[in-house]
Parts: structure tokens; C-alpha cells; sequence
């Protein structure tokens, strides 16, 4: 009996052991959720390009302003485009003729004079290193120092909205030509390809975005007439 009973006990905890509880199915998330999407060359800073990440989504997972209060004043000359954040908190923004660095207090760590209407908002990798334009012919990438790590030269402008990195570091940049060029870059300034297409609309308005997997680039198409 005694032996019957320890045979019981024992096919008990092997059944035990045997059977595993069936995972929780994870709740639903709530309608309208953010989920972030990992881009390991992207800096991973409050607001490292324009728009905020590659999907173009303009949306920061952090709260905004609560009391309005004016924390400090920034001199400099007229504004065409957008800020970004980088390692550090450190602000950097392109003036109409400049790219210049500033922390949350609006003191200016370094300003740097590069050429005329700069229309490219910066652009922060996961090193620190910012990509921009002088406004002329040129995209370059500097250090966050401001010292230029290379630059390229192009036949045309760089437009506003036109810069996007994707997973590997490489730049994707439109050239406002005749017809339309898309450039893309290695994270050294070397030209790896490019396409040359009428129908890539390259205005202000002309943002290249990539899916969430980093496999499509979608760019707006000219709208014809």
C-alpha cells in the first residue's frame, strides 16, 4: 500500500512537471498606440531629425510643454527649417546662413558660418555626427563639435525636407534638379547610387519616408497636370 502510494505521489509530479500553463495572449493595445520602431543609426535622443524619426510620424514620446513658461532666447537670424536634438540634449538648428549648437538654457556652444538659405533641417546619427547642407550644392556631415567630417557636392540644392537615413547609416537625400535626382550615401560621404527620375517631386514639401521595416522608401510623386 505504503509502495502503491509513493508510485501515485511520483506519476502525480511527473504530470506535473509535464504539463506546461499556455502563454497569456498579450493584451490589445489601445486604439491609436506608438509603438517605437528600433533604427539603431538613428541617434536615440527626444528629436533627432525632422519629423522626429524616419516614418515621418512627427510624434515624440515625450510630453510637450506644461506651464508655458519661456525658458531662454535663442538670438539668431531668420529660421527656414526645423530643429533636431541630439546626444546629450544638445539642440542644433540651421539659420539662413549658418548651423549653430545650443543647450536647453539657449546658451550657444558653437556656431558655424556654411553658406546661404540653408533649407535642410539637421539630421542626428547614433554617434553624435550631424548631416545638413550649406544651402548651396553640398550635404556634409560634422561632428558634434561642428568640426566638417566630409562633405558632397551636388549640381543642385538640397530641398528642406528631402534627408532620411536608414539602418545601415546611409544617407537618402533629394536634389532639387532637372529632372528629379535621388542621392544615396555610406556614412562616409561616398556616393553609392543614385536615381534620376522626372516624377520624384522634390519641393518643400517632399520628405522621403521609410517603412517601418527599412525595406521601402516612399517619396511623393509630381502630380501632373
Amino acid at each position: 500500500m505504503q509502495k502503491a502510494l509513493i508510485y501515485l505521489i511520483v506519476i502525480a509530479a511527473l504530470i506535473c512537471i509535464g504539463c506546461k500553463d499556455e502563454p497569456t495572449p498579450p493584451e490589445p493595445l489601445p486604439e491609436g498606440y506608438q509603438q517605437d520602431i528600433p533604427w539603431p543609426s538613428l541617434a536615440e535622443s527626444a528629436w533627432p531629425m525632422n519629423h522626429h524619426d524616419p516614418q515621418s510620424t512627427g510624434r515624440s514620446k515625450y510630453s510637450g510643454p506644461q506651464f508655458g513658461i519661456l525658458a531662454g532666447l535663442v538670438p539668431c537670424e531668420a529660421m527656414v527649417c526645423g530643429i533636431a536634438i541630439g546626444l546629450n540634449s544638445i539642440v542644433y538648428a540651421n539659420s539662413s546662413s549658418e548651423l549653430f549648437s545650443f543647450g536647453y538654457d539657449g546658451h550657444i556652444i558653437w556656431r558655424d558660418t556654411l553658406g546661404y538659405e540653408i533649407s535642410a533641417a539637421p539630421l542626428i546619427l547614433s554617434d553624435g555626427t550631424i548631416i545638413s547642407s550649406d544651402g548651396i550644392r553640398s550635404l556634409f556631415a560634422a561632428q558634434p563639435d561642428g568640426k566638417i567630417k566630409w562633405k558632397y557636392t551636388t549640381t543642385d540644392r538640397v530641398r528642406a525636407l528631402s534627408m532620411n537615413v536608414d539602418k545601415q547609416g546611409n544617407i537618402y537625400f533629394l536634389e532639387r534638379s532637372d529632372p528629379s535626382t535621388l542621392h544615396v550615401l555610406d556614412n562616409e560621404g561616398k556616393l553609392l547610387w543614385k536615381l534620376i527620375d522626372g516624377r520624384l517631386l522634390s519641393t518643400n514639401d517632399s520628405a522621403p519616408v521609410f517603412s517601418a521595416d527599412g525595406n521601402t522608401l516612399y517619396i511623393k510623386e509630381i502630380m501632373s497636370m
